[in-house]
């Protein structure tokens, strides 16, 4: 069974995380297929830390929340991800 990067804490860079076969593609899917079970925001603020990488400044900035909110909603959604078994 894959398993997915821990999540970084918040001293050190983002960065998405990584199957260990590299594959990207099948986390955006399995993303994609969950989608529905959060509110856009939370999505977004997940889309863009994890898949997009942006800085936490730069999506802040985007979606009115805090570096804390956005960790948060990160987090909610790859726990959610990590229900997958073949995926991870």
């Amino acid at each position: 069974m894959v398993r997915m990067n821990a999540i970084p804490d918040s001293n050190r860079e983002e960065s998405a995380p990584q199957r260990r076969d590299g594959g990207g593609e099948v986390l955006r899917r399995a993303a994609e297929m969950i989608r529905g079970d959060f509110e856009e925001r939370t999505w977004q603020a997940f889309w863009l830390s994890t898949l997009v990488n942006l800085p936490p400044e730069e999506i802040s900035s985007r979606l009115s929340m805090t570096a804390n909110a956005i960790r948060q909603a990160r987090f909610r959604v790859i726990a959610r991800l990590r229900e997958f078994p073949g995926y991870w």
